[in-house]
C-alpha cells in the first residue's frame, strides 16, 4: 500500500513539474484576418477565400522553425521565409509577422492577399 502511494505522489510531482514547461509552449494568438469575398458561403464557395495574419510569439515560433534560408525583404525591412503552402513569415526590427489564406474552393492553403 505504501509503495502505490509514493507511486502516486511520483506521478503528481512529475505532473506539477512539467505543467510549466507546457504552459511556455503554448499561448494566445495575435492577428487578423481578412474574407476575400462576402457572403461566402459552404454551398457556394465561389472565389471566397481568407487570409491570416499572425503575430507576436505565434509568428516568432513560425519563423524561426521554417525550413530554409531567409532573404532581404524590401516592404519590411527585415527578412523573410515562404514555403510552398502560402506560408510567409517576416523577422523585421519591429517584430515578427506572417500571413497565409485557405482558399474554400479548393479546399486548401494558399497564399494571402497580403501585399507590401
Amino acid at each position: 500500500m505504501h509503495t502505490i502511494r509514493s507511486i502516486q505522489s511520483l506521478a503528481f510531482a512529475a505532473a506539477l513539474l512539467a505543467t510549466p514547461a507546457l504552459a511556455a509552449n503554448e499561448g494566445k494568438l495575435d492577428g487578423n484576418f481578412y474574407l476575400r469575398k462576402s457572403g461566402c458561403s459552404a454551398a457556394k464557395p465561389g472565389d471566397c477565400a481568407i487570409t491570416l495574419q499572425v503575430s507576436g510569439v505565434a509568428a516568432k515560433v513560425l519563423y524561426e522553425n521554417m525550413a530554409g534560408k531567409a532573404v532581404n525583404d524590401a516592404c519590411t525591412g527585415g527578412q523573410s521565409k515562404s514555403d510552398a503552402s502560402g506560408l510567409r513569415c517576416y523577422k523585421a526590427p519591429d517584430g515578427y509577422s506572417c500571413d497565409f489564406g485557405y482558399n474554400f474552393k479548393a479546399r486548401k492553403m494558399s497564399d494571402s492577399d497580403v501585399s507590401c
